[in-house]
């Protein structure tokens, strides 16, 4: 539980319980996954005491008229020649049309910038890790929702083409999925998905995950002209090599159809040195791991890639530990999902 307090994310759902800003909904299952309400009684009371010398200080209130008369001393200052703005404790007080000078200003102490600077690095503390963790959520319901929908576009592809999934064609038996220089060319398996940009059932933008800035939508005046996304980086997700068509019951409806894309490549999707590959997807950054689409379309985020059909890796073949680009899925239970 100590682990959990002082988590980032913890911290930002705290500050918006303790403020009220969620829905009841959002109360309860936060309730019932911190403990229950009593035990976030006792870390809102933390919250509280950590807060407590903020309301020490008191400020009286300015009258109406102090961002006027605030520009005017700034320009004042300028047009002297001013190379220092002085910033007197009764800034705020100085009567209208009297402009403040540096002779007789009252500067903050040494103790007051002190304790500014004390309030500052306490509000980063808390708010800046709540607004990563509140972009990075955002994110990943982003990719998610373009999960669903790729899902959503091979199930209306399959109504259209006799229940059969998108299929490009076979691939040679020697061909690489992915390759380890640029000078080689590998046979990408993205040019099933691509059928459903052909189709016009998925836009592009929705074959780009929101937590990759390297990627970007496809953009071309006609999507007829390719067999395949124009670029790797049009595509952020992996999905389940394909070697022959497949109707949509040939699959168990938790079988892993696309995910997050696969941590043996980089962001140009060649194969990175064994030493150099990562257990999860590296989509969502310092978020470890990925969100999975089933064959019954729903979508599910997982910290382990580990997620397949009886625990099984998804990214990786049993009994392979350096990838060549060549290796094939061993059973259609088995998921193995490349770019």
């Amino acid at each position: 539980m100590n682990d959990q307090r002082d988590s980032s994310e913890y911290q930002a759902d705290l500050i918006g319980y303790h403020l009220g800003l969620m829905d009841e909904n959002e109360r309860c299952g936060f309730e019932d996954r911190r403990g229950g309400r009593a035990q976030l009684s006792a870390d809102c009371s933390r919250l509280e005491r950590l807060l407590e010398p903020l309301k020490l200080d008191r400020v009286d209130s300015p009258d109406g008229d102090w961002i006027n008369r605030l520009i005017r001393n700034i320009d004042d200052a300028c047009n002297a020649g001013a190379t220092t703005l002085p910033f007197p404790k009764n800034a705020l007080a100085v009567p209208p049309g009297q402009a403040v000078t540096s002779s007789g200003s009252s500067l903050f102490s040494i103790r007051e910038l002190t304790g500014l600077a004390a309030a500052i690095v306490m509000f980063a503390g808390i708010l800046v890790p709540g607004f990563y963790t509140a972009r990075q959520t955002a994110q990943r319901v982003a990719c998610a929702n373009n999960l669903r929908m790729i899902g959503g576009g091979a199930e209306s592809y399959a109504q259209m083409f006799d229940n059969t999934l998108p299929f490009a064609g076979p691939i040679p038996a020697d061909a690489r999925w992915a390759a380890a220089s640029e000078s080689a060319q590998p046979v990408r398996n993205s040019r099933h998905l691509y059928r459903l940009v052909l189709g016009q059932l998925v836009p592009p933008e929705a074959f780009v995950c929101a937590g990759v800035e390297s990627d970007r939508p496809m953009n071309v005046p006609s999507f007829e002209d390719y067999d395949d996304f124009l670029d790797p980086r049009n595509n952020s997700y992996a999905t389940n090599f394909t070697t022959q068509p497949f109707a949509h019951g040939d699959f168990l409806p938790a079988m892993p159809m696309a995910a997050c894309m696969t941590p043996l490549v980089d962001q140009n999707r060649r194969l990175l040195p064994a030493d150099s590959i990562r257990l999860n997807s590296m989509n969502h950054g310092r978020t470890a791991g990925q969100n999975v689409l089933r064959a019954n379309v729903s979508v599910q985020f997982f910290n382990t890639p580990n997620c397949g059909l009886f625990n099984d890796d998804i990214y990786r073949v049993q009994g392979v530990n350096e990838y060549t680009g060549k290796e094939r899925p061993r059973a259609i239970e088995d998921a193995f999902l490349v770019p």
